[in-house]
């Protein structure tokens, strides 16, 4: 009796063990078949069961799936997506599963043990399709995995791996898996016993002579061998029936090596461990008898049955994830291409045209049927051969084996005809059929017009498979250009052919019929073996050892650079997408490896950015050469470096920065031109307010934006810019809600005296965010985008307040600072970054050389020594919006402000910017004034007297924007250190200074002698005055960034409060002078001051470096110098 009716009749004890075992094992993986959790890299746990061969220290997991999820476990090279892909569900009838890609050893454990043969001797019984077969979730640790782990490990992977068969004595040879052929037999059909007896003669007369018994004596069940042909024949992953033609398929009329591939090929594809082992065993018997049949009649090698069945090895050795059955299949490839070859079977003249006639019936219609069916089954099986061929290609990084100029036959028929099951039904099917009575193209032609994919079946697939051959050739001449020394020989002819590539694939694309999801993945794969060099990428990840991956690194460094890279990257996602909404039966063999291959990509395109950017970063902004410019700060190595922060990072926070100004002077602008309003309605009771206790609204407002900041840079200084900027805009966002339900002037005084604070950082911390981003070559222009802003938000203010209060309420004027302030508060929350972070400090010295006269030395290489640690925990998005930093010393820094006021540069940018200020701020309250009485009378449009402004904001901008940067560098080659000093700037502002002062006067000119055109006259002095007004930010701020750079911010509070109680003064009492003395006595004084504080500029264009050097024992850190 069998052990597992023993088991169910509980008469052995031991038995009945085996048998509880074998059900658990039907219904779940065992602990002992999960891989067990590394304990660091290339250590294997040795408290934990695992299966080892006696040559390997490396543990074999035989469970089928080895599944993804827990892959990166063992492997330390792969990239994190295997483990973070959903876990495998329970399988289903005909679902094929691969083994883990990269597993740390593929060697087949081939012996049945106990357990195998319980379970298999159970099947007898009841054959195991029909059930669910066990789930694959797999429930073991996840551990992190280690991108710093050393290429030996990686090497040390990749010899255990699949890509590498080490041959072995006494192991690897066709006999090792003989013993998986015996186990104990059920009852037999005696209809079906001859199958089953050809098939055992086969194994007989391959096997040893003592294994020759036991196979005997427990060869396979007639049930389970159908079963299994049932399961290959069914299987999604197989696809047999588009390639055998089941109306006419019989086991009883094909080769019993064949028939012997066939069951293998279904038991290799199934999900049961005991019941792969035993495809493999038959596959290796019926590999070896196709080759004694091959010897023993060499018709054989243009006979169909034979042809089919040396392919069927080919592909279940190809995807079987043994590194031994992978090697031969791959070395055997080429023996089968030549059989077709030297048999016609890629011309196209060898395939005849098989048609029904309307007249043909019965016994001559069966033999044209079936004439038909076998050209048809050789064409299909050609066409397999060449996907088979082009898919190891690309899955193993080899030649392909056939030429795409050579494919001139025809293409398959369609499905309608291959799946008609009778004679009767292939001849209505094939006179219905408009395609029938057309020539079928060739691949050829399939591939030359594009017109033939919504027409046959097979055209999509053909034109990719013959795209890949084209593909390849790229990749081999770009492999040989990067390795060349005449690079730009081939340039031209590489990026011509690259192109035409790319446009083909997506010709194809767009006029190929909806893809499926395996062909998608397919396609996608080639377009990043088109942009990537895979094959360098797997030297690097270790494949051939640490020589070689060494070699490919520098290859790889600079790929990472090109846009190549980032197409590749891309194309990976896709894969992955697709890859997701495979069904599970369909992500193995060709598929799981273009999976392997996209997260490749991932991986060492994230790990090869890494290690570079971890390299030895440039200690300056522009690293010095016998032209260039040595520029500071120096950044650190740590990645949490503000200055090592990607380039697109910065943009965002320098264009988040800019909108903040922007918004904030938008508030507080926008009221002037709605004064006149104001002042003509009850709207904040009667009688309604004058026109001078109105400005009380704008004063107020610029007075606290600039004062507030006395209490936010500290904090900005204590507990980060990120928290400081946020809680402000907030501040803003319930202030202007707050104006908008105002009703009297006494609450709306309030309200704007709260949106004036809440205002504050963004004259202050804001440009000291962009400071902490940007190298000193840099600042000038980020700083000129800054100050754009800023100038705009005043007179864009100034410009729709009148419209906004005219058209829609005086409510909405404040209703849009909300929507504005929180469209801020949105835009930095989520790019914002923290900026506060403490640089350590680096000691520069020069080389002798610079002592020596000429120009060649005065670019002499500079020499920092830097503190900086070697290595620094890992700096991810999410941490970069950290919501609090901490710097102990919160008293010292609300001391600071004052302290500042001891240096000489903040002076001289507190006069700039309050004058300049000061005058646009009159000018944008008096102006709407003038306007709207006679001789002007402009009514709502009389924020039309700002346009001045924003013609000379754009010029003024523009003008900074290319000038700052370019006398920065200029001068600092005429240094002989070859560094900009600070005072470099300053030139850059000195013209646009007294362009300032020349339209205060200009505009109390005009609006002391109105006229009918006297309107210009007032657009061009404010638009001088806002040409001026770009130079006070952009290039006063850079000079104290650079002249005091731990005390930047400091500096900015000592320069906005200054310019906010010199706006305020000037604003507050301007109404009434106006009202009494006209404009031309303000704003004459105005401009008299202007001209002073732009006249300070010079002794310290000339003496400041001697200012900074007498003043640097104040600077903490010698910033100064």
């Amino acid at each position: 009796m069998s052990s597992s009716t023993t088991a169910m009749n509980g008469q052995d004890e031991d038995t009945g063990t085996l048998a509880t075992r074998t059900r658990k094992r039907t219904m779940s993986i065992t602990n002992e078949m999960r891989p067990p959790p590394n304990i660091g890299p290339g250590f294997i746990s040795i408290d934990r069961p695992s299966f080892e061969d006696s040559t390997h220290s490396l543990p074999f997991f035989d469970h089928t799936l080895s599944n993804f999820d827990e892959t990166p476990n063992h492997n330390p090279f792969l990239p994190d997506y295997f483990r973070n892909m959903p876990p495998f569900e329970a399988f289903l009838s005909g679902q094929a599963t691969p083994r883990g890609i990269m597993d740390l050893s593929f060697d087949l454990d081939i012996g049945l043990t106990d357990l195998d043969l319980g379970l298999l001797d159970q099947y007898n019984f009841q054959v195991p399709f029909a059930a669910d077969t066990p789930s694959t979730d797999a429930q073991g640790a996840e551990h992190t995995l280690l991108e710093s782990d050393s290429v030996p490990v990686r090497t040390e992977a990749f010899k255990q791996s699949i890509w590498r068969y080490l041959p072995q004595r006494h192991k690897d040879y066709s006999g090792a898996e003989q013993a998986n052929l015996a186990y104990t037999d059920s009852e037999k059909d005696s209809h079906r016993r001859s199958h089953r007896d050809r098939l055992l003669a086969l194994v007989l007369g391959t096997c040893s002579p003592e294994n020759v018994r036991r196979i005997a004596s427990a060869f396979p069940s007639i049930e389970l061998l159908d079963g299994l042909i049932q399961y290959f024949l069914t299987s999604p992953a197989l696809d047999a029936q588009s390639w055998f033609h089941l109306p006419t398929f019989s086991p009883s009329k094909i080769s019993p090596e064949l028939l012997a591939c066939i069951v293998s090929a279904g038991a290799a594809t199934t999900p049961d461990t005991p019941l792969r082992k035993l495809g493999f065993a038959l596959h290796e018997a019926s590999r070896i008898g196709q080759a004694r049949a091959f010897e023993e009649d060499n018709t054989a090698i243009r006979d169909l049955q034979h042809v089919r069945n040396f392919f069927l090895q080919l592909k279940v050795g190809m995807w079987s994830g043994i590194s031994r059955k992978m090697e031969i299949a791959e070395s055997f490839l080429q023996p089968l291409l030549t059989m077709l070859r030297r048999g016609g079977r890629f011309r196209g003249s060898t395939w005849k045209e098989v048609s029904p006639s309307p007249d043909d019936h019965g016994s001559p219609l069966e033999e044209k049927w079936h004439e038909w069916v076998d050209q048809e089954s050789y064409l299909r099986l050609v066409f397999r051969a060449f996907e088979l061929d082009r898919q190891s290609s690309m899955a193993l990084l080899k030649p392909p084996l056939i030429s795409y100029a050579e494919m001139q036959l025809p293409l398959p028929s369609s499905n309608t005809l291959w799946q008609a099951k009778s004679a009767t039904a292939w001849k209505a099917a094939y006179l219905d059929s408009t395609q029938a009575v057309q020539k079928r193209p060739s691949a050829i032609e399939c591939f030359l017009d594009l017109d033939h994919l919504g027409r046959h079946d097979h055209a999509s697939s053909t034109y990719l498979y013959m795209m890949w051959g084209m593909v390849w050739e790229y990749r081999q001449m770009s492999t040989l250009a990067v390795r060349s020394h005449s690079k730009d020989n081939n340039s031209l002819i590489l990026s011509s052919r690259y192109q035409e590539l790319t446009k083909q694939l997506e010709d194809f694309r767009v006029s190929s019929p909806p893809l499926t999801k395996s062909l998608e993945i397919t396609m996608e794969l080639m377009l990043l073996h088109l942009n990537a060099p895979l094959d360098d990428i797997q030297l690097f990840a270790g494949i051939e050892g640490q020589e070689e991956a060494r070699a490919a690194y520098p290859i790889l460094r600079e790929w990472t650079k090109t846009v190549s890279a980032r197409q590749a990257l891309w194309h990976a996602g896709q894969i992955l997408r697709a890859a997701e909404g495979l069904p599970k039966s369909l992500l193995c063999n060709f598929n799981a490896i273009a999976v392997y291959h996209a997260g490749l990509i991932l991986w060492g395109y994230k790990f090869i950015k890494r290690s570079a950017s971890e390299e030895h970063l440039e200690w300056t902004a522009s690293q010095t050469s016998h032209d260039e410019i040595r520029l500071v700060p120096q950044p650190s190595a740590d990645p949490a470096d503000p200055l090592n922060l990607p380039m697109w990072r910065k943009l965002m926070m320098l264009f988040c920065m800019s909108v903040h100004p922007f918004v904030v002077n938008v508030t507080s602008a926008s009221l002037s031109s709605a004064l006149p309003i104001y002042a003509s309605t009850p709207v904040l009771g009667l009688p309604p307010k004058g026109f001078s206790q109105l400005t009380y609204l704008v004063a107020v407002n610029i007075l606290l934006v600039g004062v507030s900041n006395l209490w936010w840079v500290p904090l900005a200084n204590t507990f980060g810019r990120r928290p400081v900027i946020l809680g402000s805009l907030l501040l803003l966002v319930l202030t202007s809600m707050w104006a908008g339900l105002a009703t009297s002037f006494d609450n709306l005084l309030a309200a704007r005296l709260f949106m004036g604070i809440a205002g504050g950082p963004a004259d202050a911390v804001s440009p000291d965010v962009v400071g902490e981003i940007f190298f000193v070559h840099q600042r000038g222009r980020a700083m000129a985008i800054y100050t754009v802003f800023l100038a705009m938000g005043s007179v864009f203010g100034g410009l729709s307040g009148g419209y906004i209060v005219a058209d829609m309420g005086l409510p909405w004027l404040h209703w849009m600072n909300v929507l504005l302030s929180a469209i801020t508060f949105a835009l930095c929350l989520v790019f914002q970054a923290e900026t506060l972070y403490d640089r350590p400090q680096t000691t520069v010295t020069f080389s002798d050389s610079t002592e020596k006269s000429g120009i060649e030395t005065r670019e002499a290489v500079v020499v920092a020594d830097s503190a900086t640690p070697s290595s620094y925990p890992k700096f991810t998005y999410m941490r970069s919006l950290r919501l609090y930093t901490y710097r102990p010393g919160i008293a010292q820094k609300f001391l600071a402000p004052y302290k500042v006021l001891r240096l000489p540069g903040v002076w001289l940018v507190s006069g700039w910017y309050a004058g300049l200020v000061g005058l646009i701020v009159t000018m944008s309250t008096v102006g709407p004034q003038l306007v709207a009485a006679p001789p002007y009378l402009w009514g709502k449009n009389v924020g039309l007297v700002n346009v001045g402004g924003l013609i000379g904001s754009f010029l003024g901008g523009v003008y900074t924007y290319f000038i700052a940067d370019f006398t920065t560098k200029r001068l600092a080659k005429k240094d002989r250190h070859g560094f900009s000093e600070p005072e470099s700037r300053l030139v850059t502002a000195l013209p646009a200074l007294f362009i300032a002062t020349g339209g205060s006067l200009v505009f109390g000119f005009v609006g002391d002698n109105p006229s009918p055109t006297g309107w210009v006259g007032l657009q061009f002095g404010v638009g001088m005055v806002s040409f001026g007004l770009m130079q006070a930010p952009s290039v006063g701020f850079n000079y104290l960034i650079e002249s005091y750079s731990s005390v930047s911010g400091d500096c900015f509070v000592a320069v906005t409060s200054a310019r906010a109680v010199v706006a305020f003064a000037w604003t507050f009492f301007v109404g009434d002078w106006v009202h009494h003395s006209g404009t031309a006595e303000p704003f004459g004084i105005f401009g008299m001051l202007m001209g002073l504080f732009s006249l300070m500029t010079i002794p310290v264009l000339i003496w400041g470096k001697r200012l900074r050097i007498w003043t640097a024992k104040w600077v903490p850190e010698g910033s100064a110098l």
